[in-house]
C-alpha cells in the first residue's frame, strides 16, 4: 500500500458551550473518516462531554444547539479528559487530515485549549507522521469567488452570501438532519466537499495543497509574484471575500504569520504613519477610530492556518467584474510598496508587543506562558501513562508553575476522588469564584441569569423548556457552592 492510498481525511465537528474558542468547553463531539475521495472508510465517532461545575454554559448557545447540561449528561456523556483522548487518537492516526467547516478558527482551537487543559500536547497531531490540518469554508469562499458555477449560493436578508454550513446544504439539496448536531454537520460538511469536488475539482485539489505552512510559504517567496489572491473572511462580502495582496515581512512576533497589505487601497496616504500612529490604526476597533481615520489596511496572513492564496493569473475577467477587483489599480499599489522601505520598518516595529501581557489563569493561558520545557513534556507523557490513582503523586513536580494548578483541576473535573480535603478546598474556591461572576473571561451566575430572563421574554415552548433547565443547572451550583442571590 503506497502512501497516498493509506492517507485519510477526518472530518469532524464540535458542539460547545460557547462561540469563545479559548473558553468554551465541548459537548459533543462527532467526526467521521474518509479516503481522498470522500468515501467513509469508518463507523462515525460520536461522544458526549460531562458538564464541569467550573463553567456554565451561554444560553445563546444551548438555545442553538438545543443541548443543555441534563441533555447533555442523560446520553452516556463521559469526562473531557476521556473525550479528548478519544479524538485525539483518531486525529494522531498516521497520514490522517483533520478537517472541518470553519474548523481551524473555532473547533481546532477548542481542541487546542482542552488538550492543554488536560496535559495533552495540543499541536502533536497537527503534524509528522503525515499528519495535517485543512478548513473548507475558504475553499468554498474561493469558489463563490473565482469559481461559483454548478453550486446555489443562498443569501442572508440583507442580500449578502450566506456561508452558513444549514444555508449551503438547503440551497444545494444537501443532507442535513439536524443543523447544529455535530454528526450532522459533519455529514453535510462532507456532502458539500462533495459538491465542491465535482464542481470544481482543480480548484478543491489546489486548496487541499495548500493545506501545509510550507508549502504556502514558497508560494509567499516566488519572486516572479509581486501580489496574490487572497481569499478570507476578513473581507468585505460586496468584494467576494477575496483581495489581492502584498506580502510585506514576516511578523516580528508570530513566526507563523506575515503581514499582507491589502493591494485595493493606495497605501501612499499611509507612508507618513508613524509607529503610534500604525498602531493605533492597526489595533483599534473600528467603531472606536474617528471618522476620517482609516484603518490599515494590512492582515497577518497566519501560514499555518491553511490561507487560500492564488496567482493573479487565476482571476478572469468576469470574476473580476464580479469581485470588484482592478489588477491594474491593484498592481500600480504594489509598486508603490516596493519603494517604501521606512514605512514597511516601522509597520515591522507597530506589530512588536509593547505591553507586558497581564496575569492570565492558567486553564486560558496556552499562548501566554511559552512552550513547557522538555522536561515537564516527558513527564506529562508518563503521568498519562500512570494509573490515575497515582497522579497526586506529580503535583509539585513540574518545572512551569501553570502544570500543578492544570493538574488539580485536571484531577477534580475527571478523578475527583483522587483529591485530599484540602484539593477539595482549592477546587470548592475556584468554582465558587468562577461562578460567583469573578473570572471576567468566565459567565457568572448573575449574568447567566440575567441572559436567561433576557430570552426568556418572547420564547417559544422550545425555547422556555431549555431556558426551564437553564435555570434548574444555576440553581443546583449555587446551591452546591454556597452562592446566595
Amino acid at each position: 500500500m503506497n502512501r497516498r492510498s493509506a492517507e485519510s481525511l477526518l472530518w469532524y465537528d464540535l458542539e460547545t458551550t460557547g462561540d469563545d474558542p479559548r473558553v468554551a468547553r465541548i459537548v459533543q463531539i462527532a467526526a467521521q473518516r474518509t479516503d481522498l475521495e470522500l468515501n467513509p472508510v469508518e463507523a462515525p465517532l460520536v461522544v458526549w462531554v460531562r458538564p464541569d461545575d467550573d463553567l456554565l454554559p451561554a444560553p445563546e448557545a444551548c438555545l442553538i444547539t438545543g443541548l443543555t447540561p441534563q441533555r447533555v449528561a442523560s446520553r452516556g456523556a463521559v469526562g473531557e479528559l476521556a473525550a479528548i483522548q478519544t479524538l485525539l487518537r483518531a486525529m494522531a492516526r498516521p497520514n490522517t487530515c483533520s478537517l472541518g467547516y470553519n474548523s481551524i478558527r473555532f473547533d481546532d482551537e477548542v481542541v487546542r485549549q482542552s488538550l492543554f487543559r488536560n496535559l495533552l500536547d495540543p499541536y502533536a497531531r497537527e503534524y509528522g507522521a503525515g499528519r495535517s490540518r485543512w478548513d473548507i469554508i475558504d475553499t468554498v469562499r474561493a469558489c463563490r469567488a473565482l469559481r461559483p458555477y454548478g453550486i446555489a449560493w443562498p443569501n442572508h436578508d440583507s442580500g449578502a452570501t450566506s456561508y452558513r454550513l444549514e444555508d449551503l446544504a438547503r440551497a444545494n439539496g444537501l443532507a442535513q438532519d439536524q443543523a447544529h448536531d455535530a454528526l450532522s454537520d459533519v455529514q453535510a460538511t462532507i456532502a458539500l466537499a462533495r459538491l465542491v469536488r465535482e464542481k470544481q475539482p482543480r480548484l478543491y485539489d489546489y486548496a487541499f495543497g495548500l493545506r501545509g505552512k510550507r508549502a504556502v510559504q514558497q508560494l509567499l517567496d516566488d519572486p516572479a509574484q509581486a501580489m496574490w489572491l487572497h481569499v478570507s473572511g476578513m473581507y468585505p462580502d460586496a468584494d467576494c471575500r477575496l483581495s489581492a495582496v502584498a506580502s510585506l515581512a514576516p511578523h516580528p512576533e508570530n513566526g507563523n504569520g506575515v503581514l499582507a497589505y491589502d493591494l485595493r487601497h493606495d497605501p501612499a496616504p499611509f507612508f507618513g504613519l508613524s509607529v503610534a500612529q500604525m498602531r493605533e490604526r492597526l489595533f483599534t476597533p473600528a467603531a472606536e477610530l474617528p471618522a476620517d481615520t482609516p484603518r490599515l489596511p494590512v492582515k497577518t496572513i497566519a501560514l499555518n492556518h491553511c490561507p487560500l492564496l492564488a496567482p493573479v493569473a487565476t482571476l478572469d475577467s468576469v470574476s473580476a467584474t464580479r469581485c470588484a477587483l482592478d489588477l491594474d489599480t491593484c498592481a500600480q499599489h504594489a509598486q508603490k510598496l516596493r519603494a517604501a522601505a521606512d514605512f514597511i520598518a516601522n509597520l515591522v516595529e507597530a506589530n512588536r508587543r509593547v505591553d507586558l501581557p497581564e496575569p492570565v489563569d492558567a486553564d486560558f493561558s496556552i499562548y501566554s506562558g511559552g512552550f513547557l520545557p522538555d522536561a515537564d513534556r516527558r513527564r506529562l507523557a508518563e503521568l498519562h501513562a500512570s494509573p490515575p490513582a497515582t497522579w497526586r503523586e506529580w503535583q509539585g513536580r513540574f518545572q512551569d508553575p501553570r502544570l500543578d494548578t492544570l493538574l488539580l483541576r485536571m484531577r477534580a473535573r475527571n478523578q475527583p476522588d483522587t483529591l485530599t480535603p484540602d484539593e477539595h478546598q482549592q477546587w470548592n474556591t475556584h468554582c465558587r469564584r468562577r461562578l460567583a461572576g469573578d473570572d471576567p473571561k468566565v459567565l457568572g451566575l448573575t449574568e447567566y441569569r440575567a441572559r436567561i430572563a433576557a430570552l426568556g421574554a418572547d420564547a417559544d415552548a422550545r425555547a422556555v423548556a431549555i431556558l426551564d433547565e437553564l435555570t434548574a443547572h444555576g440553581n443546583a451550583l449555587a446551591a452546591r457552592y454556597g452562592i446566595d442571590g
